[in-house]
């Protein structure tokens, strides 16, 4: 009569114990200040361009950090922090965008480039230009604005604007061309 080896219950789950030791854990994210180090100027640059002025910018770039230090404690290990912030940054530029309203405002950089520029009417109508893109920017979806923002304004590749919004390189190219869409549709009268 042939005996058949029984596992003991403790078995599996020794095995289970070395197979996990052995699969490396994903990355704790970066000490908070080298995530601000590396991200922050870019980020700034983002707010930039959807923000009334400069000094709107670096509120927003504020609290953006601010919010983020706040929740880097809860940030899962293996997290890609760039888009993290990015989503942080979106969404206050749009908060901010809709308490300023929807009207065009002159802000200081705007009447001193006005003043350098020597015609009034090409500085009043670059002002305009300049506040129509910022408003259809700010009124595509979260996705599509940092798609565009990232491909066009910044010269990301599909992969990086991928790895920023968290999706396969198709679905941000999506994002990308419904953006780039919308923002001529809302810039006709531009052309």
């Amino acid at each position: 009569m042939m005996a058949i080896p029984i596992e003991s219950p403790q078995r599996p789950a020794a095995r289970r114990t070395r197979e996990a030791a052995a699969e490396p854990e994903p990355a704790a994210p970066p000490p908070f200040e080298a995530a601000f180090e590396s991200h922050g100027a870019e980020i700034y640059r983002f707010l930039r361009r959807f923000a009334a002025d400069a000094s709107e910018a670096a509120d927003l770039h504020q609290e953006t950090f601010l919010r983020a230090f706040r929740a880097y404690g809860r940030l899962s290990a293996g997290a890609n922090v760039r888009a993290w912030l990015y989503r942080i940054a979106g969404n206050l530029a749009v908060d901010a965008h809709r308490r300023r309203g929807r009207s065009i405002e002159a802000d200081r950089e705007s009447v001193e480039w006005a003043s350098a520029a020597g015609d009034p009417e090409t500085a009043v109508r670059s002002q305009e230009l300049r506040s129509a893109v910022r408003s259809a920017l700010l009124e595509l979806s979260p996705s599509q604005r940092l798609g565009v923002a990232a491909r066009v304004l910044d010269g990301a590749e599909y992969d990086e604007v991928a790895e920023l919004l968290g999706c396969s390189q198709e679905s941000a190219r999506q994002h990308v061309s419904q953006g780039l869409r919308r923002l001529r549709a809302a810039l006709s009268e531009w052309r």
